[in-house]
């Protein structure tokens, strides 16, 4: 799946916003506030849905951050995919009194029903989505850990079964393993030493226990 291009509708801060991507790795760079991060909420909103919470959590959650403040009724936007060479068009919008969602074939300009969406996006979970296509803001990072970071992603996208491969998490568990054995292996020699420290005194008492007087 590729996606070609986004519009946000109205989305956080922006009105009527249009980003075209290029097939391959997109980089989205800019200052700080510039609208990076409302951008890469934006497409897994589009493709997961963003549900209001409830309680304490409403007040803080990503719906509410993101909810326009000019016409939050049209709490909108479209992402144009492409799927097996066939171009499709999602439609969301994300207000709670009025929620949607369609997506259109526009090659045959058909909207699809709902199997024919779960076939589209089979095997395409958010888990799936964070681990493998998405990539979050970096920070401030050298090109070493970028070329870390990036490699861990390849890897993921390159796992056919097991899409929530972590190579980090697996060094992680490995080099926590590794102190576990260095561990046990500290106290069985402390403890061997400590035997063949009492070990000569046991065979003097024996020696003189069984000598000849």
């Amino acid at each position: 799946m590729i996606i070609k291009d986004i519009r946000l509708t109205n989305f956080g801060k922006f009105n009527h916003k249009m980003v075209t991507l290029e097939p391959g790795l997109n980089i989205v760079y800019g200052e700080n506030e510039a609208g990076k991060t409302t951008l890469h909420t934006f497409i897994r909103g589009m493709l997961f849905g963003i549900e209001k919470q409830r309680g304490k959590a409403s007040g803080k959650d990503l719906y509410t951050k993101y909810e326009p403040w000019e016409n939050p009724a049209n709490y909108h936007g479209m992402m144009r995919i492409e799927s097996d060479g066939v171009t499709y068009r999602i439609e969301r919008n994300f207000n709670k009194l009025n929620k949607s969602f369609k997506v259109i074939n526009e090659d045959e300009g058909v909207e699809l029903k709902t199997d024919e969406i779960e076939n589209l996006f089979a095997g395409l979970d958010e888990s799936c989505y964070y681990n493998t296509i998405s990539i979050s803001q970096l920070g401030s990072v050298t090109d070493k850990e970028l070329e870390v970071i990036l490699k861990n992603y390849a890897a993921n996208l390159g796992t056919t079964k097991s899409m929530e491969i972590d190579i980090k998490s697996a060094f992680a568990d490995l080099d926590k393993q590794k102190k576990n054995i260095m561990i046990e292996a500290e106290l069985l020699k402390r403890m061997l030493l400590r035997r063949l420290l009492r070990m000569p005194k046991r065979i003097w008492r024996f020696l003189r226990a069984n000598s000849i007087q």
